[in-house]
């Protein structure tokens, strides 16, 4: 085999609680991540005779090499289990960079998942997860895929059985939020716990009652999103009037996202946004799994 290609998916968080700092200043969390069907595409090739090194070269992103995720990815996985051999990476992006969707994250986990079946590895995924947590608090969720709970930094991950099913809209409203901006700007905000805790959310998802998850719905980020930039409170407040359940920004922003029970309602939603914003995805809730190789 000298070349893989895989899906990287798209998330969203459902649900997003602060708990309080970690050791090295990192945030304890409780989340629930969701893949949607908005897809980067990794492309892995194994260059016979080359001497050595890595290549990566991103389609739909300026982003220099050494500062790609992709390429640290790689990187680590030649370090962790002593291959080698030239490489190169080809990116094709979809996903908007600096929205809160996870695109770097799951790039990043795509690599893992494809150099593991194209240098003949086979680690279990208790190992990727391994380097995968040194590369990004996201990062071991990709891995696994579909809706999970992440605990910790967001990297101890609790596959949850597949039950979540809608039509989600998702806009970008092309501003870039820097995640540690907002967690910074969350630490000035008093923050009081109300509603379902985690527990009674994965409940919720378990039976898929649409009503129930958008009454429990939470982003502990939210308020300090929208304090660092109020045109994203503006289109959530819009997305909010529209015929969504819910609505919400998903992890660090900045894009927002409305879950819909009804697929005319999300397409209504989807035809009045999308000629206001380029990045407007209407996409669905899909199934996890060990790489998405096409």
């Amino acid at each position: 085999m000298e070349e893989v290609k895989l899906l990287a998916p798209a998330k969203i968080n459902l649900f997003l609680r602060l708990k309080g700092l970690l050791q090295g200043g990192y945030h304890e969390i409780e989340t629930v991540f969701q893949s949607v069907s908005l897809f980067d595409r990794v492309v892995i090739t194994l260059l016979k005779g080359s001497p050595g090194g890595i290549d990566v070269v991103t389609e739909g992103a300026d982003i220099p090499k050494e500062k790609n995720i992709a390429y640290k990815a790689a990187s680590a996985f030649l370090a962790t289990y002593g291959a080698s051999g030239g490489i190169r990476i080809n990116i094709s992006k979809s996903i908007p960079v600096g929205a809160g969707l996870g695109g770097g994250s799951s790039d990043a986990a795509a690599v893992l998942l494809g150099l593991n079946r194209l240098l003949g590895i086979n680690a279990p995924i208790e190992s990727l997860s391994g380097v995968a947590e040194g590369l990004g608090a996201d990062v071991p969720y990709f891995l696994y895929g579909g809706l999970c709970a992440g605990y910790g930094r967001g990297d101890r991950i609790k596959k949850l059985k597949d039950t979540f099913k809608c039509r989600i809209l998702i806009i970008y409203p092309d501003i870039l939020t820097l995640t540690e901006k907002v967690y910074g700007e969350s630490d000035k905000l008093e923050l009081t716990f109300k509603g379902a805790d985690i527990k009674i959310f994965s409940d919720y998802l378990a039976v898929n009652d649409l009503n129930k998850i958008a009454s429990a719905m939470r982003n502990d980020l939210e308020q300090a999103v929208i304090r660092l930039h109020p045109g994203i409170g503006s289109l959530l407040g819009e997305l909010k009037q529209s015929r969504a359940l819910s609505a919400m920004v998903t992890g660090s922003g900045s894009a927002v996202y409305g879950i819909y029970a009804d697929d005319g309602d999300a397409a209504g939603d989807f035809a009045c946004f999308k000629g206001r914003y380029k990045s407007c995805f209407l996409v669905d809730a899909i199934s996890g799994g060990f790489g998405r190789f096409f």
